[in-house]
C-alpha cells in the first residue's frame, strides 16, 4: 500500500524540511502552498506534487480535499505547518475522517 501525506504550508522552512523527511521516507508527498521556491529540491521527484490552495477558502478547501480522497484514497493524517491551520482546513479533513472535530 501506497503512504500518501498531506503537508500545508509546505514552503515555509519547517514546512520543506517536513516535505524532505517524507520523501526520504517514502511517502507520495501532496503539499500544498502559494509558491514553490523553497521546494526546488523536491520539484523533480516522482513522489511529489505541489498544489496551490487558499486554505482560508472553506469551499476551497472542502473541493481540494473531495480530489485528493478521489485521486489517493484515504491519506496519512495530515501535517499542518501553516498558519491558517484553522477551521477550513477541518472542514476538509471531516471528509477524510467523519466525525473529526
Amino acid at each position: 500500500m501506497d503512504k500518501t501525506i498531506l503537508i500545508t504550508g509546505a514552503n515555509g522552512n519547517l514546512g520543506a524540511a517536513t516535505v524532505k523527511k517524507f520523501l526520504d521516507e517514502g511517502y507520495k508527498v501532496v503539499a500544498v502552498d502559494h509558491s514553490g521556491t523553497h521546494l526546488g529540491f523536491a520539484a523533480s521527484h516522482d513522489n511529489f506534487e505541489l498544489r496551490a490552495v487558499d486554505l482560508s477558502d472553506e469551499e476551497a478547501v472542502v473541493s481540494f480535499m473531495e480530489e485528493i480522497i478521489e485521486l489517493y484514497g484515504l491519506i496519512s493524517p495530515p501535517v499542518s505547518s501553516s498558519s491558517i491551520c484553522c477551521r477550513t482546513v477541518m472542514a476538509g479533513l471531516s471528509l477524510w475522517a467523519p466525525g473529526l472535530h
